[in-house]
């Protein structure tokens, strides 16, 4: 073999193998169910406050209870231009607001 074909050779395995491992790169968002069906949930997305959509499928692993206003967890993949597929789904402790409570215990008004 000559050394220009082996360079070629150890070039193409280097875009390949750099390829596969950014299509590896583990997706993850954190939010609140604002819509769920058999088929998809929706959430609006702790960081930007965003709606996506994500799609579910047989293969997806849902918790026990998940329902709209829940906030959750959710490791998904890219499906291209045409979305993104759920592939696990947990629930997660609401997150804190940064507000002060005004009633209640702790306050003046109790």
């Amino acid at each position: 073999m000559s050394n220009r074909a082996a360079v070629l050779l150890t070039s193409l395995g280097l875009v390949v193998g750099v390829t596969a491992a950014a299509e590896q790169v583990p997706l993850v968002a954190t939010g609140t169910v604002m819509k769920k069906t058999a088929d998809t949930v929706v959430v609006r997305t702790h960081d930007h406050g965003h709606q996506i959509t994500f799609n579910l499928d047989r293969d997806t692993a849902l918790p026990d209870g998940l329902a709209v206003g829940k906030h959750i967890e959710i490791h998904y993949h890219a499906n291209g231009s045409t979305g993104q597929t759920a592939d696990r789904i947990t629930l997660i402790a609401p997150r804190a607001t940064g507000r002060v409570p005004t009633s209640g215990p702790g306050t003046d008004d109790q």
